[in-house]
């Protein structure tokens, strides 16, 4: 599935600073300009997503809503079941700066397309349904989300300004099992000889980002390895949603089979 060529602001400030996603406007982040009505729309094949759980015994609703109190924050996250805690590595997704947690749905990410697992598509403060301020100190507020979610060691997929956070917690390397980051804001502050596995896609269009950086990204894990997407932009997977889900499977899988 392809969607149409995206215009960009070319203004870049990409300095990891505490505030993070709040720390300068959408339009000085460069993030790629993307209208709703562009947002692809993937048929889910399963009823809409509502509040709460479905009642005993009825069809699975697909991913559910929830509200959750993180600290200070009151946070808005979708969530798929999964299997049982334990049997496969949760995915928590976080987004750029023109999406929220809805993308991720449109996309049919949480349509069980990465497998039967746990996956949490997670509004950042400050977007979408999750209200502001963002976190002053981001590592803090993932380990505190990751607590109350009941998540131990996720893997994180981290797109555009989201690499902010991923920068962040890297420092604590025993809070992932691995890391997936989509042509990442603050790579130059990405820790050197990271020991969390990581897969770096980049689409090799991309022109907020270049893909040139990309290589520099992934030699900074031990086990990093680049995922180029030809001709796709700075949200490659918009332009590719199929690889994308299929690079990210083959990850998690990688990871379970040791």
């Amino acid at each position: 599935m392809k969607v149409a060529p995206l215009r960009v602001r070319v203004g870049l400030a990409l300095a990891l600073g505490t505030s993070l996603f709040a720390s300068c406007a959408p339009s000085e982040r460069g993030e790629a300009e993307i209208r709703p009505s562009e947002v692809p729309v993937v048929p889910q094949g399963r009823a809409p997503t509502a509040e709460g759980s479905a009642p005993p015994g009825a069809p699975d609703p697909g991913p559910r809503t929830r509200r959750l109190s993180v600290g200070d924050h009151t946070v808005a996250v979708l969530e798929t079941a999964g299997s049982e805690p334990g049997a496969r590595l949760p995915v928590v997704l976080l987004h750029g700066a023109r999406f929220t947690k809805e993308t991720w749905r449109e996309l049919g990410t949480l349509d069980g397309v990465l497998g039967d697992r746990r996956v949490l598509a997670v509004d950042w403060p400050g977007s979408g349904a999750s209200p502001g301020p963002a976190p002053r100190e981001a590592a803090g507020f993932l380990r505190q989300l990751f607590e109350e979610l009941d998540l131990d060691r996720p893997v994180l997929v981290a797109p555009s300004r989201a690499g902010c956070a991923l920068a962040a917690l890297l420092g604590s390397p025993t809070a992932l099992s691995g890391a997936i980051a989509v042509a990442p804001a603050c790579g130059e502050d990405f820790p050197p000889d990271s020991p969390v596995p990581a897969r770096v896609l980049w689409g090799t269009a991309d022109r907020v980002l270049p893909f040139e950086r990309a290589a520099d990204l992934a030699a900074r894990f031990r086990a990093g390895r680049v995922e180029a997407f030809p001709g796709a932009s700075h949200p490659c997977y918009l332009d590719d949603p199929d690889r994308f889900h299929r690079v990210v499977r083959e990850f998690l899988e990688s990871l379970e089979s040791g």
